[in-house]
């Protein structure tokens, strides 16, 4: 594997969405022949059992990230997110534009998502069974993770951040239930594939930013049922607050070289030991209570909420203070950040709600539980 290259494409998704919360978001755009394929009628249900069951695929290819969130600049939390050096890359970058990534996908056992953020850098993550690598050529570091999933690929146990429209997908029909209008209105091609589209809509969330979810499915083997695109629409927006899908896609086994990684000359390696099996613990309350993060609420209007300690550290205060506006909360005066999607409250002491919902509904929530 040769680094730097000239091509478009590394780390995919940004989950450490603003203020270093995790929020797995969606996206697609609508590319491919003017005329939509002539295909087979499908249910919604059918299209869904479709997804669901859909094995991980093997590929090549490369997609486009758009996110058009009418967001604040961010320019003040370089810092705070970027890992400390000055020309690293930062997520937050991703939350503002459009950028190419390429990918190669071997099931399960393997992944390879390359992007160009800016001008002469690149940045890279590979996985391969229990190991894993993240490398900036900005910084010329490689940052080495092992023992993933106790060295087994895990179907069951995506990444946390989902970094193909497969694993947004997956996560939101996984969660929106009875809550959701789900239709199939058209075709259309992505990435040269012939593909249905599956449409969903809250049906009755007042409180949700989110009008509706384009999510565009695979029809034909061996990519049958796997989701090639998937766009968020948010509420009075004509175009699509996020968008991920594929632009060119080549089924079938990646190069065994996309699924290696050698350091590069010069460059540093640190090596972490990590496990991504989590202890048991006490299922997640819904009142907001526990150690971790939790989900008040469910649907399109669930929010989720914890402490991140970083939010409440002094010398994060300024360029918090840059990116969001004082709101009074009960017998509190905490902190929001807004978008045209995702919005967060932050209480003293770090304490957050986040969701796709209003201003007004993330309030609530706290309010309701007791803050």
């Amino acid at each position: 594997m040769r680094y730097l290259r000239s091509k478009r494409g590394p780390y995919a998704v940004p989950a450490v969405v603003v203020l270093a919360i995790a929020a797995g978001t969606v996206a697609p755009s609508v590319t491919g022949a003017s005329s939509p394929p002539s295909l087979p009628s499908v249910t919604p249900a059918q299209l869904v059992s479709e997804v669901l069951s859909a094995k991980a695929p093997q590929l090549s290819g490369s997609l486009d990230w758009t996110a058009n969130l009418g967001l604040p600049d961010l320019g003040a939390l370089q810092g705070a997110v970027g890992g400390g050096a000055p020309n690293a890359f930062n997520p937050l970058t991703l939350l503002n534009g459009t950028y190419q990534v390429d990918v190669w996908l071997a099931g399960n056992q393997a992944e390879h998502i390359s992007l160009s953020p800016a001008p002469g850098q690149e940045v890279d993550l590979v996985r391969n069974g229990d190991q894993a690598w993240f490398w900036d050529s900005s910084t010329m570091k490689v940052t080495h993770l092992t023992g993933l999933s106790g060295g087994q690929a895990a179907p069951s146990q995506p990444t946390t951040v989902p970094m193909t429209p497969q694993q947004l997908a997956d996560r939101l029909l996984s969660h929106l239930g009875q809550s959701t209008s789900v239709v199939v209105p058209s075709t259309v091609y992505v990435g040269g594939q012939a593909t249905y589209e599956l449409l969903l809509t809250p049906k009755s969330a007042p409180g949700t930013t989110i009008d509706h979810i384009e999510v565009d499915v695979a029809a034909d083997a061996p990519l049958q049922g796997v989701p090639l695109q998937v766009a968020v629409y948010a509420k009075g927006q004509a175009a699509p607050a996020l968008e991920l899908g594929f632009t060119r896609v080549q089924p079938g086994a990646p190069p065994a070289g996309e699924l290696t990684f050698s350091v590069p000359p010069g460059a540093t390696e640190v090596n972490h030991s990590v496990s991504l099996t989590r202890p048991a613990t006490p299922a997640q309350s819904s009142t907001g209570t526990g150690s971790g993060p939790s989900t008040l609420g469910s649907g399109w209007e669930a929010v989720r909420t914890g402490t991140a300690p970083v939010l409440a550290s002094p010398q994060y205060q300024t360029q918090l203070s840059a990116v969001t506006t004082v709101v009074q909360v009960g017998s509190q005066q905490g902190r929001l950040f807004t978008s045209e999607l995702l919005n967060v409250l932050i209480l003293p002491g770090g304490h957050y709600y986040a969701g796709f919902v209003t201003p007004q509904a993330l309030e609530a929530a706290a309010t309701a539980a007791g803050a």
